[in-house]
């Protein structure tokens, strides 16, 4: 009954039955997933929480990202705006604050904070950017932006059916120009506007961004996407001036949708999030290959992991160069020569541990590696070793240091560990390799759910979930960091 595939059917629904576009967009969404209103609104309200946190948490938070090519801006913009003795800001109050959110939100995201990827990770910063913006300077409550953002689902409902919302399918136009035109119906509809206002000012913000190329630098969602995103919410103000004011756009939204789905098709493959192609080959990214070598004593899930980012081409510019087992029947090894990579065996027989690990540092420097990743290495690396490749090691423990850490504390007898504590939540720990055992600087740590049905193999199986998401993003922020240098 209230089932829509394209702008014309959302209207019709709208005018059929005296209702805005994120009335129906809500009443869809209930045929659809058959709960009750109140849980799906419930549901939505979480979503604008995490927005309002995600931003709270980019202008808090000092630090440059892991990467070290974002972090601050959102602070340094705000801190102007609210410094009247600083430099004198043109925009008007609601635009500034709408790219300062949105600027933070996409900062939050770099420094692995939580974020609605709303439409996509890479253009999360518009939407939210520009409704709390508008609430901070409008006083709209809670439940204006719950309206708005059903309202932006609906666009983006539309763009999805209909092109994409996926820069490796439609380069930044589908990422960030969706965005936009979410952002601009659902102000548009705050400030009391028509539907069909609503989507001349999606139209007018989607159609200007129509080719826009998604080249993000080493492959992370940095730049240029962060503060385009920013930037970008003065077009989906504009864009909801413009409809608020009469203005319309002579191409109706859908056409102006085929049209971005068309041009996507177009565009290079270089040009569609794989960085290899923009601004991601300029001379102030660009450098040889980053390479890592692997040391693995197990099965290498974690492994396959990296490998399966790799062929995705996920991980541009970073080549695995080898992985290196001190065990001859480690499934690494016959999962490294299946993929087409060098794996290769060390005998530990009969060596010292220095022996040992000096002759795995000579095969690592053959290949030129410029990070060791561990992956169910089962032996401590010896002081030289270390000091060889010192803060080029790196390491993913399936608990979360110190708490559960040491010698003991590997395989399932750490999941055993945390269930005999009682722990609410575990997760795996990234860190840096030192002398010691789990020692390290902490890189990353990610957390998951201990429930009373838990068992070392269920609490195995979720961690494992989040190393496998986590180790290839950590080693895709190294190498752009390396890079960036």
């Amino acid at each position: 009954m209230y089932t829509f595939h394209s702008s014309r059917e959302l209207l019709e629904l709208t005018q059929e039955h005296n209702k805005t576009i994120s009335e129906i967009t809500l009443l869809n969404e209930m045929k659809q997933s058959g709960k009750p209103k109140e849980k799906i609104l419930k549901k939505m309200k979480r979503r604008l929480t995490i927005m309002k946190e995600a931003i709270k948490q980019g202008i808090d938070k000092e630090e440059k990202s892991m990467t070290e090519m974002s972090g601050g801006d959102a602070r340094t913009l705000l801190a102007s705006m609210e410094n009247q003795e600083g430099p004198d800001m043109m925009n008007s109050e609601l635009t500034s604050r709408a790219i300062a959110y949105a600027i933070a939100t996409g900062e939050n995201n770099a420094n692995m904070g939580q974020i609605v990827a709303f439409p996509t990770a890479g253009a999360s910063g518009v939407i939210p950017g520009v409704l709390l913006a508008a609430q901070k300077t409008h006083d709209y409550p809670d439940e204006k932006l719950i309206q708005g953002l059903f309202n932006a689902a609906g666009i983006g409902i539309i763009i999805a059916e209909n092109a994409t919302l996926a820069g490796a399918e439609g380069g930044c136009q589908a990422e960030i120009g969706s965005a936009v035109a979410m952002a601009a119906s659902a102000l548009t509809e705050l400030r009391g506007g028509s539907p069909e206002q609503c989507f001349h000012a999606a139209s007018l913000g989607l159609k200007n961004l129509l080719g826009l190329t998604c080249d993000p630098l080493g492959g992370m969602v940095e730049v240029p996407c962060i503060k385009r995103g920013g930037l970008l919410t003065s077009l989906a103000i504009s864009a909801s001036d413009m409809a608020i004011a009469g203005v319309e756009s002579f191409i109706p939204f859908d056409e102006v949708v085929e049209s971005m789905r068309n041009i996507g098709k177009m565009l290079s493959p270089k040009l569609r999030e794989t960085a290899l192609g923009g601004l991601a080959i300029t001379t102030t990214i660009t450098m040889e290959t980053f390479k890592i070598g692997v040391l693995a004593s197990t099965n290498g899930t974690d492994l396959q992991a990296i490998i399966d980012e790799m062929k995705a081409g996920k991980m541009p510019g970073i080549e695995l160069a080898c992985v290196l087992s001190n065990k001859e029947s480690a499934y690494a090894l016959e999962r490294t020569r299946e993929q087409g990579y060098e794996a290769i065996f060390v005998d530990p027989a009969n060596k010292t541990r220095e022996e040992f690990d000096a002759e795995m540092a000579e095969i690592l420097e053959e290949h030129k590696v410029d990070l060791i990743v561990l992956i169910g290495y089962m032996r401590i690396l010896s002081e030289p070793f270390v000091k060889r490749f010192e803060n080029r090691i790196i390491n993913v423990h399936p608990a979360l240091i110190p708490k559960f850490c040491g010698p003991s504390f590997f395989g399932a007898s750490v999941h055993e560990e945390v269930l005999k504590a009682g722990e609410t939540e575990t997760g795996m720990t990234i860190h840096y390799v030192d002398e010691g055992c789990d020692t390290g600087g902490i890189i990353l740590q990610k957390t998951c759910p201990v429930t009373p049905d838990d068992t070392p193999d269920t609490l195995k199986d979720k961690v494992q979930a989040l190393e496998k998401e986590w180790y290839p993003e950590v080693v895709r922020q190294l190498a752009a960091k390396a890079k960036n240098k």
